[in-house]
């Protein structure tokens, strides 16, 4: 768990009940170990039925994770940093997860002028589905490269407004393979 130097993986599960489109990242009933996730943990956001908290909405400053791996239901908003949100992920964000009964997209998005999402490693589509990434508004920096192989892709890269920050050292790259 936090500060534990462990790897953990930590699962969002809407444990607080939200039946609106947005559960909140920040509420510890909202994780399968009744806690926050920090800087050891690899963060999972898994299918949940539209309408049953399917967008968790990071809405203040959460610190740091060590990955996220999301995959949803599709066309919704499955993790969306939004006003006086603020999110670092140190190592790789993976879009979409391949389930049994089929692929499920991830949708990565920042919404408001005061958002900010920081990725120090990759972004990589896990699966063939509808995986989109989105900045209206907010600042979204990305210090890894974007990755697609194979069938697995990302569908859109919308940059409506706000600001998409390419902070690597070196030259960063979008990967087809």
């Amino acid at each position: 768990a936090a500060g534990s130097g462990l790897a953990e993986v930590v699962t969002f599960n809407n444990g607080a009940g939200s039946v609106e489109d947005d559960a909140a990242w920040e509420d510890p009933l909202n994780w399968d170990t009744g806690t926050l996730p920090g800087s050891d943990d690899d963060v999972v956001v898994p299918f949940r039925d539209a309408g049953d908290g399917d967008r968790v909405l990071v809405g203040a400053n959460v610190g740091t994770i060590k990955s996220l791996r999301i995959g949803g239901s599709g066309d919704a908003e499955q993790v969306r940093v939004g006003t006086d949100g603020d999110l670092a992920v140190s190592g790789d964000v993976l879009l979409g997860i391949v389930e049994e009964d089929g692929n499920r997209a991830g949708d990565l998005r920042t919404q408001q002028n005061t958002a900010f999402l920081t990725i120090d490693g990759n972004i990589v589509a896990n699966s063939p589905a509808d995986n989109d990434i989105a900045i209206n508004r907010g600042t979204f920096s990305l210090a890894g490269d974007i990755i697609m192989t194979d069938d697995n892709r990302i569908d859109s890269l919308d940059v409506e407004r706000g600001e998409f920050l390419l902070t690597g050292a070196g030259s960063q790259t979008l990967t087809v393979q």
